[in-house]
């Protein structure tokens, strides 16, 4: 899933298939200014993508993703693991 900040649109890319996602800066000062080119590459398979937009934020984008893919449950506590730190065994 890929979101523009500026349009509040994302892309929902769905293949089993192995994907590469090109992510190009381009300046073209003659027509388009400067921008990005986003490339999409699967080995093989059927394309299946959904294109989302919301006039309201980036957050209903979100929930409309959601909405087609289900919402993913929340791991059990001991999943979390435990975090242990030993920066504050130095001194400042």
């Amino acid at each position: 899933m890929g979101h523009d900040s500026y349009i509040n649109s994302g892309v929902a890319w769905m293949n089993s298939a192995e994907t590469w996602v090109d992510i190009l800066e381009y300046e073209d000062f003659d027509y388009f200014g400067t921008g990005k080119h986003i490339s999409f590459t699967s080995e093989g398979g059927a394309m299946d993508f959904w294109l989302l937009g919301s006039s309201f934020g980036p957050k209903l984008v979100q929930k409309q993703l959601s909405d087609i893919t289900g919402y993913g449950t929340m791991p059990s506590y001991p999943s979390l693991g435990f975090h242990f730190c030993k920066w504050e065994y130095n001194s400042a």
